[in-house]
């Protein structure tokens, strides 16, 4: 038998995104507080441009397998694994962020999809081989084509 897991969070996001909003793509700055017990381990962060967080989605539901993509319902169903739902049996989310600076124990990053409150389990450096070429996904065409101009921009600003 396999044992349970048990995580502690390593810190706390703050941001003006709350549960109540909807599709999120042009994505703010927020902050990710790193608790003082943590904070040794942010020793020369500050020398990587951007960082993977890894949150626990603590509102999300724990029971649902399959889901309709929001940003376009129209599409039917997907198994939560084959999206990005925040549904999910284990609501673990990933999201790659800038990391724009560092105050203490206070990051600032653009890019950080999570809801205010969400419990930070862990930080991971970026680099090169995290690059995919030529990827293979299916194409989850958006429903509104404002959707479409703010996801472009987004990519364009990136690189």
């Amino acid at each position: 038998m396999i044992e349970p897991i048990i995580i502690d969070p390593i810190g706390v996001v703050h941001s003006d995104f709350t549960k109540n909003d909807h599709v999120r793509i042009d994505v703010s700055q927020s902050t990710i507080e790193i608790f003082p017990q943590y904070s040794e381990a942010l020793l020369r962060i500050s020398e990587h441009s951007h960082i993977w967080v890894i949150g626990w989605f603590h509102e999300s539901r724990r029971d649902t397998l399959r889901v309709v993509p929001r940003i376009n319902p129209k599409l039917g169903e997907y198994g939560v694994f084959g999206l990005r739902s925040f549904m999910r049996p284990n609501p673990i989310g990933l999201t790659a962020v800038k990391l724009v600076k560092i105050e203490d124990n206070i990051l600032t990053v653009d890019g950080l999809d999570f809801i205010e409150g969400t419990p930070v389990i862990d930080l991971k450096q970026y680099y090169e081989p995290d690059i995919i070429f030529l990827l293979r996904t299916p194409y989850i065409k958006l429903r509104e084509q404002k959707m479409l101009e703010e996801t472009i921009y987004k990519a364009a600003v990136n690189h």
